[in-house]
Order: C-alpha cells, then structure tokens, then sequence
C-alpha cells in the first residue's frame, strides 16, 4: 500500500471512497492508501501526489526518526527504535513528545487531544507537533485514528548539534592582563619607573621630567 493524496472537489469524495481506502477527508483532497493498481485508476481521473516519503518520517535538524517504526506499542511499551539509544518506560507526570498525524494537522485534532490532557506545544514537520502530557493522556490519544505515531521528545533534539560540538571544544586562552602602578603621591618618575618594570609586562621608554615639582 502506497500513501498518496488525491486532488478532488468535496462532492466527489464518495467517488473517490470506492477506490482507495480514505484516511482523512479535507475540502480539497483527500489521503489515505492505496496499491499500484488502483492508484493507475484514480490517476485517470484526479491528480495524485504520493506522500511516502514524507509521511513514514519525521524531519528534525539534525535526524530523520523513521515512522513506519513504533516507539511506543499499544500496551504502551517503549519499544527498540533506531532514532532513540534507550528503552527507558514512561514515567509520570508530563513530558514532551512528538506526535505525528495522518495528515495536515486539523484544528478539531488539536481541540480534541487537548480535552484529553494532551497540550499541543509547537508545529513541526512532516504533519507532527510536540505534545505535552502524561501517562494517561498518552494512553488515551495513541490509538486515535488520526494520530499515525507517537514517540518521545528526547533531550537530544532540543540542542543543536553545532552548540554541543562548540561546547565540546577547549576554550580560547585569554592572555594575562599586563600589569600597571599608579601613584598619586611624591614618589619620583625615576622610581615608578623602576617599579615599573618589576611588574609584569610592562614596556618602559625614556622618561620626560615633569615641568613642575610636588
């Protein structure tokens, strides 16, 4: 089965029910599944786009989490994924997830999570958003028929590869500051002079004799 949309008015979206199995239903297309034989017919008939590529992934930064894979099976296990280096359970209280629908994300499915305890955060790609909740509320939105894949919002993707890889540099090496004595009382310029360069760094040129005595 292929992941496609089919570009077509609302009055033939029953035509369009006969042909393919229907996920999703919007004003101006519909998406849902089909196989090669059948996209061939509905190709006669409505511009088709397939959306494999796209819907089976989730597009961070800096990784791509595979979304034909479960993260999380329905008796809510956290389950081996390639995208994530742990199993670790789901504990209480809220956490961040990402939640990947089976289309472009519909207001009503936002409405509709968040009356379940599911708090919509931000948009990402590839029809997702970061959703903050808790065990139940997972437990409750997971088998929605409108939520294709629910994984963990880890640590990991909320940094940037390129601030971890600066962090992990040594830090540039500030020279010493040069050193400098100033005096405010009747020691001569001749004796500065020679604190002078006792201290630290200091560069010393010829001396001008004041016009004036203290």
């Amino acid at each position: 089965m292929v992941k496609i949309r089919v570009f077509c008015p609302k009055e033939r979206h029953m035509e369009i029910e006969k042909m393919m199995k229907v996920e999703v239903l919007y004003d101006a297309f519909v998406i849902g599944e089909a196989q090669a034989a059948q996209i061939k017919l509905i190709r006669e008939k409505f511009p088709v786009e397939e959306m494999s590529n796209y819907y089976n992934t989730i597009n961070l930064k800096d990784q791509t989490i595979d979304t034909q894979k479960p993260r999380i099976s329905q008796n809510r296990k956290v389950l081996s994924h390639p995208a994530y280096n742990h199993t670790s359970p789901i504990t209480g209280g809220l956490h961040y997830y990402l939640v990947q629908f089976v289309g472009p994300v519909k207001q009503d499915w936002l409405r509709h999570i968040e009356k379940k305890g599911a708090f919509p955060r931000e948009p990402f790609p590839n029809f997702s958003y970061i959703v903050e909740m808790d065990k139940n509320a997972l437990t409750s939105i997971i088998d929605l028929p409108y939520v294709h894949w629910v994984g963990h919002y880890d640590p990991k993707y909320r940094v940037s590869s390129d601030l971890i890889g600066r962090a992990k540099k040594s830090p540039p090496k500030i020279k010493s500051p040069k050193k400098a004595i100033a005096r405010f009382d009747k020691t001569s310029a001749t004796e500065l002079i020679k604190q002078g360069k006792e201290a630290e760094g200091l560069a010393t040129t010829k001396v001008r004799p004041l016009p004036y005595k203290y």
